[in-house]
């Protein structure tokens, strides 16, 4: 399935976000088929989306280099091969982080798929 558009989808996210943050959610269904998953917020704040970032761009940047060019970069002395062996251990640490996020990603896409479903089935029966 290709990937969707997200315009509009980044508002929606704040939106929620923000309402969840807020300490309102609104009222489940008594029916539902899954429990909420307790999830810390504030976990997810501009802070994340910038350390994220921040690993993404450096990411980018050792990935655009030859490794001729990288080897340059990384041996030049002993303080920059000090510093590219601790961006190697933190960018190990965001892909662990990262793998633990796709699978909250692909939780929340069983759900909001499977509510989907439901909507779908409330319309056709309306």
């Amino acid at each position: 399935m290709p990937a969707p558009k997200f315009t509009g989808l980044q508002a929606l996210s704040d939106r929620e976000y923000r309402r969840l943050a807020s300490g309102r959610p609104d009222p489940l269904p008594a029916d539902r088929a899954f429990k909420a998953k307790k999830l810390s917020l504030d976990h997810y704040d501009s802070r994340w989306d910038r350390k994220r970032g921040t690993a993404m761009r450096l990411t980018g940047v050792l990935l655009r280099e030859s490794d001729q060019a990288m080897q340059d970069r990384v041996c030049a002395d002993r303080e920059a091969t000090k510093t590219y062996r601790n961006a190697a251990g933190w960018l190990e640490h965001e892909a662990e982080l990262l793998r633990k996020s796709a699978k909250l990603h692909d939780l929340a896409v069983a759900r909001l798929t499977a509510v989907l479903a439901r909507c779908n089935g409330e319309a056709s029966a309306s």
